[in-house]
């Protein structure tokens, strides 16, 4: 609702189409060329796809988005999608230059720690995140990784508590996790009982962690979180 009286404000026209996106003939369908702005949004929590994969289907996308026709267009549309590694990026710019198209381009673990840039631009952007950290919404948490774990591995808190077992957990799989609690995890405080504790912000998604029930998440979440 919120988005669609921001539209009617704004007398911007939205459309959101599911599907084949590598399929020049469906773009042509959906009028792709005739758009001003596109963004690419795929399902990366799927099964079926790998961040390689991902980032293969955009790259596919701008392919099939550059053999559109576009004699009749003035301008041709702007892309906006999330990147998934950084060592395909290179080649989706490429791909982006070939396709004679403009785009932006997130790279989907620095989009927690990418805020200004996203605020530049969309200074719209702004009201979110002053909403997000604001003392009344959201707050910066340090928790327990059992506390943020738990769903995806049972027993994790009580079980690793008193020993020295660790489980091998990517930072994809807590941020994944964390999520399900309707949080964002943002980096880890990796317990060090021999010295001071390491912080670890904005980790890459595929980093792998081993982690104790002494370790603990940082998440962006509600103060109440801190105490269930």
């Amino acid at each position: 609702p919120d988005t669609t009286k921001y539209c009617e404000d704004h007398h911007v026209s939205l459309q959101h189409m599911e599907g084949d996106t590598m399929d020049p003939k469906k773009l042509e369908e959906i009028g792709a060329a005739r758009s001003d702005c596109i963004v690419c949004m795929f399902d990366s929590s799927a099964a079926s796809n790998t961040d390689d994969l991902t980032d293969s289907e955009l790259i596919t996308t701008i392919q099939s988005l550059g053999k559109l026709n576009y004699q009749k267009v003035v301008k041709r549309p702007r892309l906006v999608s999330m990147v998934h590694s950084r060592d395909t990026l290179k080649l989706i710019k490429g791909a982006t230059e070939e396709a004679g198209l403009v785009a932006d381009f997130i790279l989907s673990n620095e989009l927690e720690s990418g805020a200004l840039v996203q605020v530049l631009m969309d200074p719209d952007l702004e009201k979110v995140f002053n909403e997000v950290l604001s003392a009344n919404s959201k707050e910066l948490l340090s928790l327990q990784s059992g506390k943020v774990l738990e769903q995806d591995f049972p027993g994790f808190s009580s079980d690793y508590l008193y020993t020295d077992k660790r489980l091998k957990v990517k930072f994809q799989q807590i941020q994944k996790c964390a999520r399900k609690n309707g949080q964002i995890a943002i980096g880890l405080i990796l317990d060090n009982p021999k010295g001071e504790d390491k912080v670890v912000l904005i980790p890459e998604m595929q980093t792998e962690f081993e982690l104790g029930a002494q370790d603990r998440v940082v998440v962006i979440g509600d103060f109440k979180d801190a105490y269930a």
